[in-house]
Protein backbone atom coordinates (compact mmCIF):
# COMPACT_ATOMS: atom_id res chain seq x y z
CA UNK A 1 0.00 0.00 0.00
CA UNK A 2 1.38 3.38 -0.91
CA UNK A 3 1.94 6.00 1.73
CA UNK A 4 -0.99 8.29 2.40
CA UNK A 5 -0.71 11.26 0.10
CA UNK A 6 -1.25 14.76 1.40
CA UNK A 7 -3.36 16.89 -0.89
CA UNK A 8 -2.68 20.57 -0.98
CA UNK A 9 -5.62 22.93 -1.35
CA UNK A 10 -5.16 23.14 -5.11
CA UNK A 11 -4.85 19.40 -5.69
CA UNK A 12 -7.88 17.31 -6.62
CA UNK A 13 -8.44 13.84 -5.14
CA UNK A 14 -7.70 11.20 -7.76
CA UNK A 15 -10.11 8.33 -8.44
CA UNK A 16 -9.53 5.35 -10.70
CA UNK A 17 -12.07 2.71 -11.74
CA UNK A 18 -10.94 -0.85 -12.43
CA UNK A 19 -12.89 -3.89 -13.53
CA UNK A 20 -12.03 -7.55 -13.21
CA UNK A 21 -14.20 -10.45 -14.36
CA UNK A 22 -17.76 -9.19 -14.40
CA UNK A 23 -20.38 -7.61 -16.63
CA UNK A 24 -19.61 -3.89 -16.14
CA UNK A 25 -23.15 -3.42 -14.86
CA UNK A 26 -21.91 -1.92 -11.58
CA UNK A 27 -19.84 0.72 -13.34
CA UNK A 28 -22.69 1.50 -15.73
CA UNK A 29 -24.95 2.06 -12.72
CA UNK A 30 -22.99 5.20 -11.75
CA UNK A 31 -21.52 6.19 -15.12
CA UNK A 32 -24.11 8.90 -15.78
CA UNK A 33 -25.20 9.63 -12.24
CA UNK A 34 -25.83 13.40 -11.93
CA UNK A 35 -23.96 13.71 -8.63
CA UNK A 36 -20.84 12.04 -10.01
CA UNK A 37 -20.95 14.14 -13.17
CA UNK A 38 -21.40 17.33 -11.17
CA UNK A 39 -18.24 16.91 -9.09
CA UNK A 40 -15.85 16.64 -12.01
CA UNK A 41 -14.38 19.99 -11.00
CA UNK A 42 -13.66 18.72 -7.49
CA UNK A 43 -12.12 15.34 -8.31
CA UNK A 44 -9.92 13.93 -11.03
CA UNK A 45 -11.05 10.68 -12.61
CA UNK A 46 -7.79 9.19 -13.83
CA UNK A 47 -9.00 6.01 -15.44
CA UNK A 48 -12.33 4.43 -16.32
CA UNK A 49 -12.08 1.41 -18.61
CA UNK A 50 -15.46 2.11 -20.20
CA UNK A 51 -14.01 5.39 -21.41
CA UNK A 52 -10.25 4.85 -21.49
CA UNK A 53 -7.48 2.28 -21.04
CA UNK A 54 -6.64 1.22 -17.49
CA UNK A 55 -3.11 1.50 -16.16
CA UNK A 56 -2.77 -0.92 -13.25
CA UNK A 57 0.33 0.97 -12.07
CA UNK A 58 -1.72 4.11 -11.60
CA UNK A 59 -1.27 5.93 -8.29
CA UNK A 60 -4.56 7.23 -6.88
CA UNK A 61 -6.37 8.24 -3.73
CA UNK A 62 -9.32 5.89 -4.24
CA UNK A 63 -9.46 2.79 -6.44
CA UNK A 64 -12.93 1.43 -7.19
CA UNK A 65 -12.88 -2.20 -8.28
CA UNK A 66 -15.71 -4.09 -9.98
CA UNK A 67 -15.71 -7.85 -10.56
CA UNK A 68 -13.88 -10.76 -8.98
CA UNK A 69 -10.38 -12.06 -9.60
CA UNK A 70 -11.05 -15.03 -11.88
CA UNK A 71 -7.47 -15.75 -12.95
CA UNK A 72 -4.04 -15.28 -11.45
CA UNK A 73 -3.35 -12.28 -13.67
CA UNK A 74 -6.28 -10.47 -12.03
CA UNK A 75 -5.02 -11.39 -8.55
CA UNK A 76 -1.71 -9.73 -9.42
CA UNK A 77 -3.62 -6.76 -10.82
CA UNK A 78 -5.46 -6.43 -7.51
CA UNK A 79 -2.19 -6.51 -5.59
CA UNK A 80 -0.81 -3.74 -7.78
CA UNK A 81 -3.96 -1.65 -7.35
CA UNK A 82 -3.72 -2.03 -3.56
CA UNK A 83 -0.06 -1.06 -3.61
CA UNK A 84 -0.78 2.17 -5.48
CA UNK A 85 -4.03 3.29 -3.85
CA UNK A 86 -4.69 4.98 -0.52
CA UNK A 87 -8.13 3.36 -0.34
CA UNK A 88 -9.78 0.51 -2.22
CA UNK A 89 -13.52 0.04 -2.70
CA UNK A 90 -15.04 -3.34 -3.56
CA UNK A 91 -17.83 -2.21 -5.85
CA UNK A 92 -20.78 -4.52 -6.44
CA UNK A 93 -21.61 -8.06 -5.41
CA UNK A 94 -18.92 -9.71 -7.56
CA UNK A 95 -16.10 -7.88 -5.77
CA UNK A 96 -17.89 -8.08 -2.40
CA UNK A 97 -18.95 -11.76 -2.45
CA UNK A 98 -18.06 -13.41 -5.78
CA UNK A 99 -21.75 -13.01 -6.75
CA UNK A 100 -23.30 -15.17 -9.47
CA UNK A 101 -19.85 -16.48 -10.43
CA UNK A 102 -19.73 -18.33 -7.10
CA UNK A 103 -21.97 -21.01 -8.59
CA UNK A 104 -18.73 -22.48 -9.94
CA UNK A 105 -17.52 -23.01 -6.37
CA UNK A 106 -19.99 -25.89 -6.06
CA UNK A 107 -19.18 -27.72 -9.28
CA UNK A 108 -16.29 -29.61 -10.87
CA UNK A 109 -14.88 -26.75 -12.95
CA UNK A 110 -12.14 -28.83 -14.59
CA UNK A 111 -14.68 -31.34 -15.83
CA UNK A 112 -16.87 -28.51 -17.12
CA UNK A 113 -13.90 -27.12 -19.08
CA UNK A 114 -13.20 -30.56 -20.56
CA UNK A 115 -16.84 -30.93 -21.61
CA UNK A 116 -17.14 -27.44 -23.11
CA UNK A 117 -13.69 -27.29 -24.74
CA UNK A 118 -12.98 -30.97 -25.55
CA UNK A 119 -10.52 -30.15 -28.35
CA UNK A 120 -8.05 -28.29 -26.14
CA UNK A 121 -9.14 -28.01 -22.48
CA UNK A 122 -5.59 -27.30 -21.27
CA UNK A 123 -5.67 -23.98 -23.13
CA UNK A 124 -8.34 -22.70 -20.73
CA UNK A 125 -7.10 -21.44 -17.38
CA UNK A 126 -9.06 -22.89 -14.47
CA UNK A 127 -10.63 -19.90 -12.71
CA UNK A 128 -9.93 -18.94 -9.13
CA UNK A 129 -12.61 -19.58 -6.54
CA UNK A 130 -15.19 -16.80 -6.81
CA UNK A 131 -14.85 -14.85 -3.56
CA UNK A 132 -14.64 -11.27 -2.32
CA UNK A 133 -11.56 -9.37 -3.42
CA UNK A 134 -10.72 -8.90 0.26
CA UNK A 135 -9.58 -12.52 0.24
CA UNK A 136 -6.66 -11.26 -1.87
CA UNK A 137 -6.10 -7.69 -0.64
CA UNK A 138 -7.28 -5.41 2.15
CA UNK A 139 -10.41 -3.39 1.30
CA UNK A 140 -11.54 -0.14 2.90
CA UNK A 141 -15.19 -0.26 1.88
CA UNK A 142 -17.60 -2.74 0.31
CA UNK A 143 -20.58 -1.45 -1.66
CA UNK A 144 -22.61 -4.57 -2.54
CA UNK A 145 -25.49 -4.97 -4.95
CA UNK A 146 -26.07 -6.43 -8.41
CA UNK A 147 -25.82 -3.67 -9.40
CA UNK A 148 -25.32 -1.32 -6.43
CA UNK A 149 -27.89 1.36 -5.74
CA UNK A 150 -26.44 4.32 -7.65
CA UNK A 151 -27.59 6.98 -5.19
CA UNK A 152 -26.13 5.10 -2.23
CA UNK A 153 -22.91 4.25 -4.09
CA UNK A 154 -22.16 7.80 -5.22
CA UNK A 155 -22.86 9.20 -1.75
CA UNK A 156 -20.54 6.66 -0.12
CA UNK A 157 -17.78 7.22 -2.69
CA UNK A 158 -17.97 10.99 -2.34
CA UNK A 159 -17.82 10.71 1.47
CA UNK A 160 -14.82 8.37 1.21
CA UNK A 161 -13.00 10.63 -1.25
CA UNK A 162 -13.47 13.83 0.72
CA UNK A 163 -13.29 12.28 4.18
CA UNK A 164 -16.55 13.87 5.34
CA UNK A 165 -17.41 10.84 7.46
CA UNK A 166 -16.71 7.16 7.82
CA UNK A 167 -18.88 5.74 5.02
CA UNK A 168 -21.40 3.27 6.39
CA UNK A 169 -23.85 0.97 4.65
CA UNK A 170 -27.47 0.62 5.69
CA UNK A 171 -27.99 -1.60 8.73
CA UNK A 172 -31.64 -2.44 8.13
CA UNK A 173 -32.97 -5.38 6.07
CA UNK A 174 -34.48 -5.11 2.60
CA UNK A 175 -37.92 -5.47 4.22
CA UNK A 176 -37.61 -1.86 5.41
CA UNK A 177 -36.96 -0.72 1.83
CA UNK A 178 -40.00 -2.71 0.72
CA UNK A 179 -42.18 -0.93 3.27
CA UNK A 180 -40.86 2.46 2.17
CA UNK A 181 -41.53 1.55 -1.45
CA UNK A 182 -44.99 0.17 -0.52
CA UNK A 183 -44.21 -3.21 -2.06
CA UNK A 184 -46.59 -6.04 -1.32
CA UNK A 185 -44.63 -8.68 0.63
CA UNK A 186 -43.73 -11.51 -1.75
CA UNK A 187 -44.33 -14.06 1.01
CA UNK A 188 -48.02 -13.25 0.62
CA UNK A 189 -47.76 -14.62 -2.94
CA UNK A 190 -45.96 -17.74 -1.72
CA UNK A 191 -42.54 -16.77 -3.09
CA UNK A 192 -39.34 -17.48 -1.11
CA UNK A 193 -37.46 -14.30 -0.24
CA UNK A 194 -34.18 -13.43 1.52
CA UNK A 195 -35.26 -9.85 2.21
CA UNK A 196 -35.57 -10.30 6.02
CA UNK A 197 -31.87 -11.20 6.36
CA UNK A 198 -30.38 -9.22 3.43
CA UNK A 199 -28.78 -5.80 3.91
CA UNK A 200 -31.08 -3.00 2.79
CA UNK A 201 -30.32 0.35 1.19
CA UNK A 202 -31.03 -0.82 -2.34
CA UNK A 203 -34.52 0.66 -2.54
CA UNK A 204 -36.07 -2.82 -2.99
CA UNK A 205 -36.41 -2.82 -6.81
CA UNK A 206 -36.40 -6.63 -7.05
CA UNK A 207 -39.24 -7.47 -4.65
CA UNK A 208 -41.38 -4.94 -6.54
CA UNK A 209 -41.72 -7.50 -9.35
CA UNK A 210 -39.78 -10.62 -8.32
CA UNK A 211 -38.17 -11.41 -4.95
CA UNK A 212 -34.97 -10.68 -3.02
CA UNK A 213 -32.26 -13.27 -3.55
CA UNK A 214 -29.67 -11.72 -1.29
CA UNK A 215 -27.31 -9.96 -3.70
CA UNK A 216 -26.29 -7.41 -1.03
CA UNK A 217 -25.29 -10.10 1.44
CA UNK A 218 -26.50 -10.57 5.01
CA UNK A 219 -27.30 -7.90 7.56
CA UNK A 220 -25.34 -7.90 10.80
CA UNK A 221 -26.39 -10.77 13.07
CA UNK A 222 -29.12 -12.17 10.80
CA UNK A 223 -31.68 -14.53 12.31
CA UNK A 224 -31.07 -17.20 9.70
CA UNK A 225 -32.65 -20.09 11.60
CA UNK A 226 -35.95 -18.21 11.72
CA UNK A 227 -35.60 -17.26 8.05
CA UNK A 228 -35.08 -20.89 6.99
CA UNK A 229 -38.04 -21.98 9.11
CA UNK A 230 -40.21 -19.51 7.18
CA UNK A 231 -38.70 -20.39 3.79
CA UNK A 232 -39.62 -24.05 4.29
CA UNK A 233 -43.27 -23.02 3.96
CA UNK A 234 -42.62 -21.97 0.36
CA UNK A 235 -39.70 -23.99 -0.98
CA UNK A 236 -37.96 -27.34 -0.74
CA UNK A 237 -34.60 -27.61 1.01
CA UNK A 238 -32.69 -27.90 -2.29
CA UNK A 239 -34.25 -24.68 -3.58
CA UNK A 240 -33.47 -22.88 -0.32
CA UNK A 241 -29.80 -23.91 -0.52
CA UNK A 242 -29.63 -22.72 -4.15
CA UNK A 243 -31.02 -19.36 -3.03
CA UNK A 244 -28.21 -18.95 -0.49
CA UNK A 245 -25.63 -20.02 -3.08
CA UNK A 246 -26.72 -17.52 -5.72
CA UNK A 247 -25.00 -14.24 -4.85
CA UNK A 248 -23.37 -14.11 -1.42
CA UNK A 249 -22.29 -17.69 -0.78
CA UNK A 250 -18.82 -16.57 0.34
CA UNK A 251 -20.25 -14.50 3.20
CA UNK A 252 -19.70 -16.40 6.48
CA UNK A 253 -23.41 -16.38 7.42
CA UNK A 254 -24.69 -17.72 4.08
CA UNK A 255 -21.81 -20.19 3.88
CA UNK A 256 -22.95 -21.79 7.14
CA UNK A 257 -26.36 -22.48 5.62
CA UNK A 258 -24.81 -24.07 2.55
CA UNK A 259 -22.59 -26.30 4.72
CA UNK A 260 -25.59 -27.37 6.81
CA UNK A 261 -24.28 -25.66 9.95
CA UNK A 262 -27.47 -23.60 10.33
CA UNK A 263 -30.92 -25.03 9.93
CA UNK A 264 -34.37 -23.97 10.99
CA UNK A 265 -35.49 -23.96 14.61
CA UNK A 266 -37.61 -27.08 13.95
Amino acid sequence: MKEKSKLNENEKPKIAFFDLTGCNGCLYSILNHPALLSIDESIEVLKFRLASDVDRDLSCDVAIVEGYAAVQEEVKMLEKIRENADKVVAFGSCSSFGSIHSIQNFMNVKKAIEDIYPDNPVAIETPQKAVSIDKHISVDLKIPGCPPNADEAVELIIDLVFGKMEPELAKWPVCVDCKMRENVCVFIHGAPCLGPITRGGCGAPCPASYTCDGCRGPIEEPNIASEIEYLKKYAKEEEIIRLFKRYASSSPDFEKVIKGEINSRD
